[in-house]
């Protein structure tokens, strides 16, 4: 039997405690602001790194290329944005994330 289904990849428990952010930094490196990104696209996010590239990947990095896109934008084209993919996919095999048909997503 499948193990319940996470409601979203927030309330996905870690096997591990993560540190605060502003410890992995240097001291006194800035942290540019926070970025709000809806769960529906983090899912749609994280089904289309799946399909069109091959990237087995969880919801994680879906929200993660949800907060990128917009700053991208921003930044224009001779900027680079760099993302981490954060793959622990193995918890996501029993939920719907991998089992019903995605809709597409930009």
């Amino acid at each position: 039997m499948a193990a319940p289904a996470p409601k979203c990849y927030r309330d996905t428990p870690l096997p591990f405690p993560l540190p605060p952010l502003r410890s992995l930094l240097p001291a006194g490196a800035p942290i540019d602001g926070r970025v709000k990104v809806r769960r529906a696209d983090a899912l749609a996010l994280t089904r289309r790194r799946v399909r069109e590239f091959g990237l087995l990947v969880g919801t994680s990095t879906g929200a993660n290329v949800g907060a990128a896109l917009p700053s991208a934008k921003k930044l224009g084209p001779a900027a680079r944005v760099v993302i981490i993919l954060c793959a622990w996919v193995e918890r996501y095999f029993p939920i719907r994330l991998f089992t019903e048909t995605p809709a597409r997503a930009s």
